[in-house]
């Protein structure tokens, strides 16, 4: 399936050219912090509590209402996962409110992996299988602690329910903590306002002051990933990715056009292709030349390495916003993917930055699209784990940090 690419690296860099004429850690907190010491968590009633969750890594001890009630399954086992499975999650713990309290509860999950994860997708997925719609987000630079909230709301535009779930990755698991609260039985504004700044108090006190008892911060197993030695130059670009990848061509050797390609496969099917190249281009294209581009050369990669896949028109495109903030003309794109036989072929996700008179260009072919059924967003979550790593190493190499 896969061609060698440096094949038509040299043309498309040609063709990239611009005629003159056309040219943890935890992740930052969505809710107010509310840390508090012992004489402030005494005088509001509040007490520590200790999970203790069946691994010595998942552990952890946090402040919550002395009223609460909770209620713990703790794992079985710790064996370790067989590299071809998706996923095994389990509920481990509920925090309930005490009776006549606001109708708000707190689930907390542990997911075990066979690879590394990023803790990102994973809190937005908790939240979107169960009918929420996600409006922030936030995930630390490393992707192993993550949190997202989500609402529902009813026909007329007023919310029904809320949400808030936090991630983090503790070796080969991740753990999560989801608080939610329903409005719907509310009987006024007043107590709606009452409940919310209920649910506000539990999530946010919980989270401020949630210590793991190991004293280690979220963290991936350094077991589960692989380090991918690239230099541009002399710099090293610290790429890391999931270790279900496997490098098929890395000539980021220092001297440019450079290409990483990345394959995942299981029981001889493939499962992604994953692509990094930087091209030199002397002209900075504009936005709609960049867009122009993304258009082009996304569907010419892939169509390169196979016609068994073919791309549609483009879905989404747009600025990328993680290198905006860090003022790095860039595009973003999303492309489904049919096969030859007429069902879907997944997608093609990928981003076009431009950056000292080098074209770069990311992209993840996953055999599997975007979806809220669990088997099916578990066998796409390591490539986009891979993506988004290697995303983050990229954006720090064009910043210079």
């Amino acid at each position: 399936m896969y061609a060698h690419l440096r094949r038509w690296l040299a043309p498309l860099a040609l063709a990239l050219v611009i005629p003159p004429a056309l040219a943890s850690h935890a992740a930052p907190p969505l809710l107010p912090r509310l840390l508090l010491e012992d004489g402030a968590a005494e005088h509001r009633g509040w007490v520590r509590h200790r999970f203790a969750l069946g691994a010595p890594a998942l552990d952890f001890s946090t402040l919550l209402p002395a009223d609460v009630r909770i209620e713990t399954s703790p794992l079985p086992d710790t064996t370790p996962l067989a590299d071809d499975s998706v996923a095994a999650l389990r509920i481990v713990a509920k925090i309930l409110p005490a009776p006549g309290g606001a109708p708000m509860e707190g689930t907390v999950t542990v997911f075990h992996l066979p690879t590394a994860a990023a803790a990102g997708p994973v809190c937005q997925w908790l939240l979107e299988e169960a009918g929420y719609e996600i409006t922030a987000s936030t995930s630390t630079e490393d992707l192993a602690a993550a949190q997202a909230l989500g609402r529902v709301d009813d026909a007329n535009g007023k919310r029904e329910r809320g949400a808030l779930t936090a991630c983090f990755a503790r070796g080969d698991r991740l753990l999560t903590l989801t608080f939610a609260i329903d409005y719907r039985g509310a009987a006024s504004d007043e107590q709606r306002r009452q409940w919310r700044d209920a649910g506000i108090d539990l999530a946010s006190g919980a989270l401020s002051n949630l210590r793991f008892t190991d004293g280690q911060p979220a963290a991936h197993a350094a077991s589960q990933l692989a380090r991918i030695p690239a230099r541009i130059g002399d710099r090293d670009l610290g790429l890391v990715v999931p270790h279900a990848w496997n490098v098929r061509i890395n000539d980021f050797e220092g001297k440019l056009p450079a290409e990483l390609h990345l394959t995942r496969s299981a029981d001889h099917d493939s499962r992604g292709a994953l692509w990094l190249a930087a091209i030199p281009t002397p002209r900075q294209p504009t936005p709609q030349q960049l867009t122009a581009m993304g258009m082009r050369l996304f569907p010419d990669y892939l169509r390169a390495q196979t016609s068994d896949l073919r791309t549609g028109a483009a879905v989404i495109h747009g600025v990328d916003p993680a290198l905006q903030q860090r003022g790095i003309a860039s595009q973003q794109f999303r492309f489904p993917v049919t096969a030859r036989d007429g069902n879907s072929g997944g997608d093609l996700i990928g981003v076009l930055a431009w950056h000292d008179n080098t074209v770069y260009a990311l992209s993840l072919w996953s055999r599997v699209g975007p979806s809220t059924q669990r088997n099916a967003f578990f066998t796409r979550l390591p490539g986009l784990t891979a993506y988004d790593m290697l995303h983050a190493a990229l954006a720090r190499y064009l910043a210079g940090d």
